[in-house]
């Protein structure tokens, strides 16, 4: 998947060396980033209106990533696929009920992080 020059994707997570793989990962396939290291910073920022999918860490120090969720509120205005280590049905079904499109695993496949992006995104387009 090619993405177009104005899809910016939000990346929140408190890792930095995930920030810095998925941001590098998702501008080989062409899209613009913004990384976040807490969901606070997410919700302080300017970007988090021009995003066009935010992909969310569950557990980060601080707000985590079902705290951001609920803030967001119900639906979410913006097309969310939750990005985690922690492969557990219940925190997946949390999250998939808070609004979430996709819960995938860390690390994720590249070829399926894109398209399951490009099924956000477009699902969310009117």
């Amino acid at each position: 998947m090619r993405a177009s020059a104005r899809e910016l994707i939000a990346v929140v997570d408190d890792d930095p060396g995930i920030l810095r793989s998925l941001s590098s990962l998702l501008r080989s396939a062409g899209f613009r980033v913004a990384t976040f290291g807490s969901a606070e910073a997410f919700l302080a920022s300017a970007d988090r209106g021009e995003a066009q999918c935010l992909i969310l860490d569950l557990e980060m120090d601080g707000m985590g990533g079902l705290a951001l969720l609920a803030q967001l509120g119900k639906p979410l205005t913006i097309p969310t696929v939750v990005l985690t280590a922690r492969q557990n049905e219940e925190l997946r079904t949390r999250a998939l009920d808070a609004g979430a499109h996709a819960f995938l695993l860390k690390p994720p496949v590249a070829a399926v992080l894109f398209d399951t992006i490009a099924e956000a995104i477009t699902r969310a387009t009117p």
